[in-house]
């Protein structure tokens, strides 16, 4: 089975709760460091269209240009955030950690590679906006973050690729059941109808025949004439041999 280039986790899973859990929290948390109103504003508006984003344009990621459209939006939103909490704005890398792992996930190693070497390139970029000297144990830590969390994202997409491979295999071995409970049937109705057939329809043609070798004899012989009773059973248990025959006959047919 070859391996799917995006692989999209089941909608209302745990990436779908992480981001939005993250946005309320990051929210709460970048919010508080805004002076004015009018960012807090801003910052609410950044939040929501995340929001948006992923509720909407998530779930028709299903190539890699849908996906670069998602990504790359998601990280414009994220990198206004930053950008609009200078000073204090590491609460918001929290989303790009977010990210890195819907990318490791859903993406192919380079592409996810790719887009998690970006996330860290705004970290570094913006860092170095502020007019104290970059924080290096800051941007260490978000260094280090971001690998791990695409080490998880990783470990997320080979759990769901082993979970669809496995669910292939169990569909697979249900219609191997499904066809050999069908074989087993056939044969036994195959056996049923030779057993008849050799059997009792063996019998009863006997049966028939010696029955047919009476009469011919009562009648060769002339005593037929002396015992119209007894000619008349042996002719009706001729017809209900005939009819138990017709019976056996349509009996097999059926089983086949």
């Amino acid at each position: 089975m070859a391996r799917p280039t995006i692989v999209q986790i089941q909608r209302g899973g745990p990436l779908d709760l992480a981001n939005y859990v993250a946005l309320a929290v990051m929210y709460g948390l970048g919010s508080q460091a805004l002076a004015s109103p009018r960012a807090r504003l801003i910052a609410a508006a950044l939040c929501i269209g995340f929001a948006l984003t992923h509720a909407l344009l998530f779930p028709k990621v299903k190539e890699l240009r849908t996906a670069a459209a998602y990504f790359a939006l998601q990280t414009l939103l994220v990198t206004s955030l930053l950008l609009l909490s200078l000073d204090d704005g590491e609460f918001f890398n929290f989303l790009f950690y977010i990210l890195a792992i819907t990318a490791a996930t859903l993406l192919p190693l380079h592409a996810a590679a790719g887009w998690i070497a970006l996330f860290f390139t705004i970290i570094l970029l913006i860092n170095g906006l502020l007019p104290e000297p970059p924080r290096f144990v800051l941007i260490a830590f978000a260094g280090a973050v971001l690998i791990l969390c695409g080490l998880f994202g990783r470990n997320l997409r080979a759990t769901e690729l082993a979970r669809r491979h496995n669910q292939v295999l169990l569909e697979k071995l249900a219609q191997t059941q499904q066809r050999l409970h069908e074989l087993t049937l056939t044969e036994e109705r195959n056996r049923l109808a030779r057993e008849i057939h050799d059997g009792l329809g063996h019998y009863l043609t006997a049966t028939t025949m010696q029955i047919q070798g009476a009469r011919a004899v009562l009648e060769s012989q002339g005593i037929a004439s002396e015992a119209p009773a007894a000619l008349e059973a042996i002719g009706k248990a001729e017809m209900l041999l005939q009819e138990a025959l017709v019976d056996v006959r349509r009996a097999v047919a059926a089983l086949r």
